[in-house]
């Protein structure tokens, strides 16, 4: 069972397009797997046409002098990600801000290609993530899950989506301090984490450095779909002391020793200061000593530039004490 301390509550404000595929699942009468294609007749004449251009999955037309808006599928598409258009669409016509005819590029997610995705295209997407992977139906989902990967595989097929879009459903609600990172053809092509992950995402397209990842995570599950194309599910659960018990010397003077012994000048202990205090008010003001030091290690991941730091042998000591200091300040200042 994936436990779901510390992940974002199913009572949580929902954006005005999830409560409105919220509202259209229950007048429906709907289930999982969503029938759809019954509902988005009820609202439009639908269509299958093979000739629509290249990247388009759908044109929603409001013809002049009808009140029945058509929409034209590209037949070509994958089911799972036809059933998304159909659902993205949905989303158009319920939306009340979502006025006249649109062509589609549909994408299951809106993480990576927000920066490039129009905000009505971003609704529909969110309206149609939550109307065929309903946030209840998520809750029920982790809690029956041995495991995210359990949850990916078995879950997927239940809802009749993509691997990829239940994966950004399922990492919403999460517990704290997980990742998702999708590699097709050794390329990142999707990603996202768990409210309250302070680890940096991969960059879209590039190369994940697996053993980086893996050397902070308490857990990895692999999920490998085709031998070009997986799933990394990575957890980063704060650790006890153990091995990184402080050696007695303040925070400041560990980190100078480390410094010394690499021959670098004291302007490079700037980056590494804003580093920590960005994560701790970020995401450290509730968190205990241990939470600290997970949060710091994550946020030292893909830092090319703090190697140095980061594979010294006091690394782990360093960061267990200025967590410790960041608690006693806390406790003095409370």
């Amino acid at each position: 069972m994936v436990g779901r301390q510390g992940a974002t509550p199913l009572t949580a404000a929902l954006t005005p397009e999830r409560r409105l595929a919220r509202r259209v699942f229950a007048e429906h009468h709907s289930t999982v797997p969503v029938d759809v294609l019954s509902i988005l007749s009820s609202l439009a004449d639908v269509e299958e046409i093979e000739d629509l251009p290249d990247g388009v999955d759908a044109i929603l037309v409001r013809p002049r002098g009808s009140k029945v808006p058509r929409v034209l599928l590209n037949r070509r598409q994958a089911t799972t990600r036809k059933r998304f258009t159909m659902a993205h669409e949905i989303g158009h016509l319920v939306i009340p801000w979502h006025l006249g005819g649109l062509g589609c590029q549909v994408s299951a997610f809106s993480g990576y290609e927000d920066f490039i995705t129009k905000d009505s295209e971003k609704e529909a997407n969110g309206f149609a993530a939550e109307l065929l992977m309903p946030e209840v139906w998520l809750g029920t989902v982790l809690g029956e899950a041995k495991s995210m990967a359990d949850a990916l595989n078995r879950f997927a097929e239940e809802a009749q989506v993509s691997r990829t879009a239940m994966a950004f459903a399922l990492v919403r609600h999460a517990p704290a301090s997980m990742m998702f990172i999708e590699i097709s053809n050794d390329r990142v092509v999707a990603a996202d984490r768990s409210p309250s992950t302070a680890a940096p995402l991969p960059m879209f397209e590039g190369r994940l450095d697996l053993a980086e990842y893996e050397r902070i995570a308490t857990r990895t599950e692999v999920v490998r779909v085709s031998p070009s194309r997986r799933f990394y599910w990575f957890t980063f659960e704060p650790v006890g002391p153990g091995k990184q018990k402080s050696s007695g010397d303040p925070s400041t003077v560990i980190l100078g020793r480390i410094r010394e012994r690499h021959g670098l000048p004291p302007e490079v202990l700037r980056r590494v200061n804003g580093i920590l205090g960005s994560a701790n008010s970020m995401w450290g003001k509730e968190s205990g000593a241990d939470e600290l030091v997970s949060i710091f290690r994550q946020r030292f991941l893909n830092r090319d530039d703090l190697t140095w730091l980061t594979q010294d042998k006091e690394f782990a000591s360093f960061l267990r004490t200025k967590a410790e200091e960041i608690i006693e300040l806390r406790i003095r200042d409370s």
